[in-house]
């Protein structure tokens, strides 16, 4: 990163051909306000957006991020390979000359076996990924995935499944207590822990179970710091107190739950 004297003057303005551009942090789902200090189209610094709900917190994905716009090994041209399969040769070619051969491929795999022989697999773009799917809908095949299959898909079926409806921002103005469990928010999502702490001080108690002291645990209210591994017993303890000391909810259980 630039260092401050190449951001600022002397009069602690904006030097001459920086702007400071309110952009996002695309390293998870949190999304976190960002500013970024733009020279001759070049980022040279970013920082935290104070304004944000992050509150100009970044943590350690957000801070390398020029890490990553700078590294050697990011591809940022269309690449053709010039050597044969496995032997890693490319050269750099013209986006048009790439997209009209990837389509003259895709039309020649299309009318040879048929749309549905072509497929896609992609990771996340933190958008909902409808490009990529609305293209494989209008090329005509149906078989296109991507990690949401072993991410997000599965919380939401089991939250169907349990609650009736897939409540992904989880509604804990109400709630007593907070056990958080295998995360650590204080690191990894900023804008969650600022609400955490919020609630905190309302009067909703935290309870974080990781055997390190991390950034969470100094700011919960209750720290277990249980042996690796032993999660299970853990969860089963909590759960043997609860139904032989009878705090559960009878009448909803007996409504609502089976076995």
């Amino acid at each position: 990163m630039a260092d401050k004297v190449s951001i600022y003057d002397e009069n602690g303005e904006l030097a001459e051909g920086v702007e400071r551009i309110r952009t996002q942090c695309y390293f998870c789902h949190a999304n976190c306000g960002v500013l970024a200090y733009v020279k001759d189209g070049d980022v040279i610094k970013i920082e935290g957006d104070p304004d944000y709900n992050n509150q100009g917190g970044l943590c350690c994905r957000g801070t390398s991020a020029l890490l990553h716009v700078n590294h050697p090994a990011r591809i940022n041209h269309a690449l053709k390979r010039a050597g044969e399969k496995g032997e890693n040769k490319w050269e750099q070619i013209p986006y048009d000359q790439a997209i009209k051969e990837v389509a003259e491929r895709l039309n020649q795999i299309k009318a040879e076996s048929g749309a549905e022989a072509v497929a896609s697999a992609g990771g996340t773009t933190r958008t909902d990924d409808w490009a990529r799917r609305r293209f494989l809908n209008q090329f005509g095949t149906p078989n296109g995935f991507h990690n949401a299959l072993l991410c997000w898909i599965p919380t939401f079926m089991a939250e169907t499944v349990v609650a009736g409806w897939s409540p992904f921002e989880t509604d804990l103005g109400a709630a007593k207590c907070l056990i958080l469990w295998g995360m650590n928010p204080a690191a990894s999502s900023l804008p969650s822990m600022h609400g955490y702490t919020d609630l905190q001080l309302a009067g909703m108690k935290i309870i974080y179970v990781d055997p390190r002291f991390s950034e969470t645990a100094c700011k919960a209210d209750l720290w277990l710091p249980l042996r690796p591994g032993s999660d299970t017993a853990l969860s089963l303890a909590m759960l043997n107190v609860i139904i032989n000391e009878f705090l559960y909810d009878f009448d909803f259980v007996d409504k609502w739950c089976d076995g």
